[in-house]
């Protein structure tokens, strides 16, 4: 099974999951902006910054996921091997700064790309 095929939707879904965390874990935090008319309702708020970065973020993931699962169908093979170079080293940082968050999540989706990557640069280098 190519799991490379399914790696858009593993990193989009990946942004579902940390969007849908934020929700819960910062219900009250929005409601409190959505009270106040949510225009410039962040400021330097480190707890309004903390929701917003973390459902930016959660939507960024989404947004990758989708261009990534773009690439896949329209072109039909992984994505380039550097994006699973960025994911690893983005969990890495993530796991010394925050090892019980679930950027664990980060590491097969890594791998994934990487293997990927590199069997698609050895075939291009069979031709």
């Amino acid at each position: 099974m190519k799991l490379w095929r399914y790696s858009g939707w593993m990193l989009l879904g990946t942004g579902v999951i940390h969007n849908a965390v934020g929700l819960l874990l910062g219900w009250d935090v929005l409601g409190r902006m959505v009270r106040e008319g949510l225009w410039a309702t962040v400021g330097m708020d480190a707890e309004r910054n903390a929701v917003f970065w973390f459902l930016a973020a959660g939507f960024a993931w989404m947004a990758a996921g989708h261009l990534m699962q773009t690439w896949i169908r329209r072109e039909g093979r992984p994505v380039l091997a550097a994006a699973g170079w960025y994911m690893l080293a983005f969990a890495l940082a993530g796991c010394l700064l925050a090892p019980d968050s679930g950027i664990w999540l980060f590491f097969p989706q890594a791998a994934i790309l990487l293997a990927a990557g590199r069997r698609s640069a050895a075939a291009g280098r069979a031709k």
